[in-house]
């Protein structure tokens, strides 16, 4: 059929750039082309054992569950980020989901108000409000400010709307693309206005285990318990993005919400497979036993982010020193006038030609909500093998040279690139 009406809403949306990079990088290799893969955030380490062995055991197991998800995992849940975090949910505030994706989305379906969305953010919660019809109000942050959202802007949008209106604000930290974490008091800071203009905070802490900034964990909902919903994963600390495993934690306030994601879950993907749900059981009761194998992940993971900052900087790009999650946010505002005098203006074509020329994938900071002129990028820490890394024993060096030769080569792919312009 020719004529087919598609819904208004999706005709502009388009595959998210992250998972189109990933598969154009991986047909490039296929081929047998050499490319610095930095433009896909998929942690390389294998998943670990005790969560494998536990997916198996259970891989027999097929019948439909509570849509919320098993009661032993909701618990397990609570009782984890009450001794990591010191959150203070009940079992029957978590609802569990095929990734923290999924729960976002159904959120962004539940709650009525505008989306009020600091820029850079990631990828896929503009496309997923686009998509639901809702407004999205984009708040631009600075490089100077580290890319965090702070009151006085917050409070300036909230003062275009009744202060009864019903607002949502998605934060992200550590934050996906710029690797950044938000210190406490700014979100203190924020928790204010929150109160007095009525928001709802969906804070996404996928990234919470991958933290190797120097403070304590920050959140909003230390400062706003009563107003933020946390959402969370498998993916990224425990290395199981496949696995498909997330869920939400919604404030017991929130009654009216639980009801309605409920009614949600069942009409739509009605239950997380049990073998899932048993392994991220599994992860979350016994941490004790892998936290040793994921403390060495976070460590990798900040060499390698430390030594792109360094390359970066040193190249002559503005970076931040990555604080968290496996990303940095490079722009390539120093090199404006070089790049003009090639054409290029954009990040788009920026991200094109450095493919073309130096064998590098990065990703157009535009993707994530920064002006195209900004030439900025978001580049992915992780393209190395997460088992040969793991035998890394102190010698920070050595590792890079041997296990993290993609990125070096990048590195210096992207230099001589520059260079030569």
């Amino acid at each position: 059929m020719k004529n087919i009406l598609i819904n208004p809403n999706l005709k502009q949306i388009k595959e998210s750039a992250t998972l189109n990079i990933n598969i154009k990088i991986k047909a490039k290799r296929k081929k047998g082309e050499k490319v610095s893969h930095f433009g896909f955030g998929e942690s390389p380490f294998p998943v670990p054992e005790l969560i494998v062995n536990e997916l198996k055991s259970h891989a027999d197991k097929s019948s439909y569950l509570p849509g919320e998800g098993l009661h032993e995992l909701k618990h397990a849940i609570i009782n984890y980020y009450k001794l990591k975090f010191n959150y203070n949910f009940n079992d029957d505030d978590v609802f569990v989901a095929p990734g923290s994706k999924e729960s976002i989305f159904h959120l962004l379906k539940l709650l009525q108000g505008p989306l009020l969305l600091p820029s850079p953010s990631w990828v896929s919660y503009e496309p997923q409000a686009t998509i639901l019809g809702k407004d999205v109000i984009k708040i631009p942050t600075s490089f100077e400010n580290n890319y965090f959202l702070n009151a006085k802007q917050l409070e300036f949008i909230c003062s275009e709307y009744e202060k009864t209106q019903q607002k949502i604000l998605l934060l992200n930290s550590p934050n996906n693309p710029t690797g950044l974490v938000y210190p406490q008091v700014i979100f203190d800071e924020l928790a204010k206005v929150c109160k007095e203009n009525n928001i709802i905070v969906i804070s996404d802490e996928i990234y919470a285990g991958v933290n190797f900034s120097k403070g304590a964990h920050s959140s909003m909902v230390y400062s706003y318990p009563q107003g933020t919903i946390v959402t969370s994963g498998l993916s990224k600390y425990f290395s199981a993005g496949g696995y498909r495993v997330g869920f939400c934690m919604i404030p017991d306030n929130m009654q009216p919400l639980k009801k309605a994601l409920n009614a949600l879950i069942s009409e739509t993907y009605s239950c997380v497979s049990e073998p899932m749900q048993r392994a991220a059981i599994k992860a979350y009761s016994e941490i004790d036993y892998i936290l040793p194998e994921l403390e060495i992940n976070n460590q990798i993971h900040k060499i390698s982010g430390e030594y792109l900052h360094q390359r970066f900087t040193s190249i002559g790009l503005k970076c931040h020193k990555p604080q968290g999650a496996f990303y940095c946010f490079p722009s390539f505002e120093p090199f404006k006038d070089v790049l003009a005098k090639q054409n290029i203006y954009d990040d788009i074509t920026l991200c094109e030609k450095i493919l073309e020329n130096a064998n590098v994938a990065m990703l157009p900071g535009s993707e994530f909500g920064v002006q195209a002129t900004d030439l900025c990028t978001r580049v992915a820490t992780v393209d190395y093998d997460g088992k040969a890394a793991q035998q890394f024993q102190g010698n920070k060096d050595l590792l890079i040279k041997t296990v993290m030769r993609n990125l070096v080569a990048g590195c210096d792919s992207l230099e001589k690139y520059l260079n030569g312009l």
